[in-house]
Protein backbone atom coordinates (compact mmCIF):
# COMPACT_ATOMS: atom_id res chain seq x y z
CA UNK A 1 0.00 0.00 0.00
CA UNK A 2 1.17 3.17 -1.15
CA UNK A 3 1.20 6.39 1.75
CA UNK A 4 -1.27 8.49 -0.65
CA UNK A 5 -3.22 4.66 -0.26
CA UNK A 6 -2.17 4.87 3.19
CA UNK A 7 -3.95 8.18 4.29
CA UNK A 8 -6.96 7.78 1.82
CA UNK A 9 -7.47 4.45 4.36
CA UNK A 10 -7.08 6.32 7.38
CA UNK A 11 -9.38 9.01 6.11
CA UNK A 12 -11.97 6.99 5.39
CA UNK A 13 -10.89 4.87 9.23
CA UNK A 14 -11.59 8.26 11.05
CA UNK A 15 -14.61 8.79 8.74
CA UNK A 16 -16.44 5.40 10.15
CA UNK A 17 -15.34 6.35 13.67
CA UNK A 18 -16.95 9.39 13.40
CA UNK A 19 -20.01 7.87 11.67
CA UNK A 20 -20.38 5.01 14.76
CA UNK A 21 -20.20 7.04 17.21
CA UNK A 22 -23.24 9.06 15.59
CA UNK A 23 -24.90 5.95 15.52
CA UNK A 24 -24.34 5.75 19.74
CA UNK A 25 -25.06 9.23 20.19
CA UNK A 26 -28.65 8.99 19.22
CA UNK A 27 -29.06 5.81 21.18
CA UNK A 28 -28.31 7.44 24.26
CA UNK A 29 -30.31 10.74 23.42
CA UNK A 30 -33.29 7.87 22.91
CA UNK A 31 -32.52 5.82 25.75
CA UNK A 32 -32.37 9.05 28.31
CA UNK A 33 -35.78 10.35 26.50
CA UNK A 34 -37.61 6.94 26.89
CA UNK A 35 -36.08 7.28 30.88
CA UNK A 36 -37.03 10.91 31.77
CA UNK A 37 -40.69 10.63 29.46
CA UNK A 38 -41.50 6.87 30.49
CA UNK A 39 -42.49 6.30 27.18
CA UNK A 40 -40.46 3.31 25.28
CA UNK A 41 -41.21 4.16 22.08
CA UNK A 42 -37.62 5.71 21.86
CA UNK A 43 -35.92 2.89 23.87
CA UNK A 44 -37.09 0.70 21.14
CA UNK A 45 -36.43 2.51 18.28
CA UNK A 46 -32.53 2.62 19.48
CA UNK A 47 -32.85 -1.34 20.32
CA UNK A 48 -33.46 -1.87 16.70
CA UNK A 49 -30.69 -0.64 15.64
CA UNK A 50 -28.86 -3.12 17.89
CA UNK A 51 -27.18 -5.34 14.45
CA UNK A 52 -26.15 -1.92 12.71
CA UNK A 53 -24.06 -1.34 15.41
CA UNK A 54 -22.11 -4.66 15.64
CA UNK A 55 -22.18 -4.50 11.70
CA UNK A 56 -20.29 -0.93 11.78
CA UNK A 57 -18.01 -1.85 14.39
CA UNK A 58 -16.85 -4.96 12.77
CA UNK A 59 -16.19 -3.35 9.14
CA UNK A 60 -14.14 -0.72 11.24
CA UNK A 61 -12.15 -3.30 12.81
CA UNK A 62 -11.87 -5.36 9.69
CA UNK A 63 -10.73 -2.01 8.06
CA UNK A 64 -7.78 -1.56 10.66
CA UNK A 65 -6.96 -4.79 10.27
CA UNK A 66 -6.82 -5.36 6.66
CA UNK A 67 -4.32 -1.91 7.18
CA UNK A 68 -1.87 -3.28 9.21
CA UNK A 69 -1.96 -6.06 6.85
CA UNK A 70 -0.71 -4.18 3.67
CA UNK A 71 0.99 -1.29 4.95
CA UNK A 72 4.18 -2.16 4.95
CA UNK A 73 6.49 -0.74 6.52
CA UNK A 74 4.41 0.48 9.02
CA UNK A 75 5.93 4.01 10.95
CA UNK A 76 5.38 4.18 14.23
CA UNK A 77 3.28 7.21 14.08
CA UNK A 78 0.80 5.01 11.54
CA UNK A 79 1.08 2.03 13.96
CA UNK A 80 -0.33 4.17 16.96
CA UNK A 81 -3.12 5.39 14.64
CA UNK A 82 -4.28 2.31 13.29
CA UNK A 83 -4.43 0.31 16.76
CA UNK A 84 -5.49 3.97 18.46
CA UNK A 85 -8.69 3.84 15.77
CA UNK A 86 -9.63 -0.01 16.53
CA UNK A 87 -9.01 1.09 20.74
CA UNK A 88 -11.44 3.85 19.97
CA UNK A 89 -13.68 1.53 17.79
CA UNK A 90 -13.93 -1.36 20.67
CA UNK A 91 -14.55 1.29 22.94
CA UNK A 92 -17.06 2.93 21.13
CA UNK A 93 -18.63 -0.15 20.82
CA UNK A 94 -18.93 -0.87 24.73
CA UNK A 95 -20.52 2.15 25.08
CA UNK A 96 -22.91 1.84 22.21
CA UNK A 97 -24.23 -1.01 24.55
CA UNK A 98 -24.46 0.69 27.78
CA UNK A 99 -26.56 2.64 26.07
CA UNK A 100 -28.83 0.39 24.66
CA UNK A 101 -28.42 -1.11 28.07
CA UNK A 102 -29.91 2.18 29.71
CA UNK A 103 -32.67 1.76 26.73
CA UNK A 104 -33.65 -1.64 27.93
CA UNK A 105 -34.24 -0.12 31.51
CA UNK A 106 -36.02 2.14 30.06
CA UNK A 107 -38.53 0.21 28.64
CA UNK A 108 -38.63 -1.90 31.98
CA UNK A 109 -39.51 1.21 33.64
CA UNK A 110 -42.33 1.99 31.38
CA UNK A 111 -43.84 -0.80 32.02
CA UNK A 112 -43.95 0.24 36.52
CA UNK A 113 -47.55 2.05 37.02
CA UNK A 114 -46.71 5.52 38.14
CA UNK A 115 -45.32 8.77 36.00
CA UNK A 116 -42.95 9.83 38.26
CA UNK A 117 -39.76 11.01 36.51
CA UNK A 118 -36.36 10.72 37.17
CA UNK A 119 -34.16 12.47 39.31
CA UNK A 120 -32.89 15.63 37.88
CA UNK A 121 -28.99 14.49 39.06
CA UNK A 122 -29.53 12.09 36.64
CA UNK A 123 -30.42 13.67 33.46
CA UNK A 124 -27.59 16.20 34.02
CA UNK A 125 -25.26 13.39 34.86
CA UNK A 126 -25.94 11.74 31.60
CA UNK A 127 -25.86 14.91 29.46
CA UNK A 128 -22.38 15.36 30.77
CA UNK A 129 -21.38 12.16 30.05
CA UNK A 130 -22.88 12.43 26.36
CA UNK A 131 -21.32 15.75 25.97
CA UNK A 132 -17.51 13.81 27.18
CA UNK A 133 -18.37 10.95 24.66
CA UNK A 134 -19.31 13.22 21.80
CA UNK A 135 -15.67 15.27 22.38
CA UNK A 136 -13.61 12.59 23.07
CA UNK A 137 -14.06 11.07 19.68
CA UNK A 138 -14.05 14.74 18.30
CA UNK A 139 -11.02 14.55 20.19
CA UNK A 140 -9.20 11.70 17.70
CA UNK A 141 -11.31 12.47 14.76
CA UNK A 142 -10.12 15.82 14.07
CA UNK A 143 -7.06 15.48 16.40
CA UNK A 144 -7.24 17.82 18.76
CA UNK A 145 -5.05 17.20 22.65
CA UNK A 146 -6.96 20.47 23.87
CA UNK A 147 -10.36 19.10 23.65
CA UNK A 148 -9.50 15.49 25.00
CA UNK A 149 -7.65 16.54 28.33
CA UNK A 150 -10.98 18.71 29.07
CA UNK A 151 -12.62 15.44 28.61
CA UNK A 152 -9.59 13.80 31.26
CA UNK A 153 -10.49 16.76 33.30
CA UNK A 154 -14.36 16.63 33.31
CA UNK A 155 -14.06 12.94 34.37
CA UNK A 156 -13.64 13.83 38.11
CA UNK A 157 -17.20 15.95 37.87
CA UNK A 158 -18.78 13.36 35.90
CA UNK A 159 -18.10 10.72 39.18
CA UNK A 160 -18.28 13.00 41.66
CA UNK A 161 -21.66 13.51 40.49
CA UNK A 162 -22.39 10.28 39.82
CA UNK A 163 -21.49 8.89 43.90
CA UNK A 164 -24.04 11.76 45.23
CA UNK A 165 -26.56 10.49 42.78
CA UNK A 166 -25.90 6.91 44.23
CA UNK A 167 -25.58 7.72 47.73
CA UNK A 168 -28.87 9.77 47.38
CA UNK A 169 -30.82 6.69 45.89
CA UNK A 170 -29.43 4.28 48.52
CA UNK A 171 -30.29 6.43 50.93
CA UNK A 172 -34.21 6.42 49.49
CA UNK A 173 -34.06 2.86 48.76
CA UNK A 174 -33.19 2.60 52.69
CA UNK A 175 -36.40 4.10 53.89
CA UNK A 176 -35.47 7.79 53.57
CA UNK A 177 -37.23 8.26 49.75
CA UNK A 178 -37.91 11.38 47.72
CA UNK A 179 -41.11 11.08 48.64
CA UNK A 180 -43.27 10.03 51.97
CA UNK A 181 -45.67 8.62 50.50
CA UNK A 182 -44.22 6.29 47.57
CA UNK A 183 -46.70 4.06 45.30
CA UNK A 184 -46.30 0.03 44.91
CA UNK A 185 -43.53 1.11 42.38
CA UNK A 186 -41.32 3.34 44.05
CA UNK A 187 -38.03 1.18 45.51
CA UNK A 188 -38.19 -1.13 41.62
CA UNK A 189 -38.08 2.79 40.20
CA UNK A 190 -35.25 3.73 42.29
CA UNK A 191 -33.10 0.47 41.66
CA UNK A 192 -33.81 0.90 37.95
CA UNK A 193 -32.09 4.51 38.28
CA UNK A 194 -29.45 3.42 39.88
CA UNK A 195 -28.38 0.80 36.98
CA UNK A 196 -28.87 3.57 34.60
CA UNK A 197 -26.86 6.08 36.47
CA UNK A 198 -23.92 3.21 36.81
CA UNK A 199 -24.28 2.70 33.56
CA UNK A 200 -24.16 6.42 32.29
CA UNK A 201 -20.74 6.71 34.58
CA UNK A 202 -19.74 3.68 32.41
CA UNK A 203 -20.01 6.04 29.19
CA UNK A 204 -17.82 8.53 30.61
CA UNK A 205 -14.96 6.07 31.46
CA UNK A 206 -14.92 4.78 27.97
CA UNK A 207 -14.72 8.83 26.47
CA UNK A 208 -12.23 9.22 29.05
CA UNK A 209 -9.77 5.84 27.45
CA UNK A 210 -10.81 7.54 23.92
CA UNK A 211 -9.29 10.89 24.87
CA UNK A 212 -6.36 9.24 26.70
CA UNK A 213 -5.79 7.17 23.17
CA UNK A 214 -5.79 10.24 21.35
CA UNK A 215 -3.48 12.16 23.03
CA UNK A 216 -1.30 9.25 22.43
CA UNK A 217 -1.79 9.34 18.44
CA UNK A 218 -1.06 12.76 18.23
Amino acid sequence: MSRPEFAIQMSLLRQEVTDLAHIIDGFFERAMLATSTNDAYEARMAISQEEQLNHRAEAIEERGMEILALQQPVLASDLRTVVGGLVVTQRLHRAGHGALGIARLAIDISGLSGQESPPDDLLELSKAARAMLQDAVASFTQPNSVLAESVIQRDGEVDGGYRQLREALLTALGGSGYHEQPDENYHRRLTYWLWIAHKIERIADHSVVIARRAIQVL
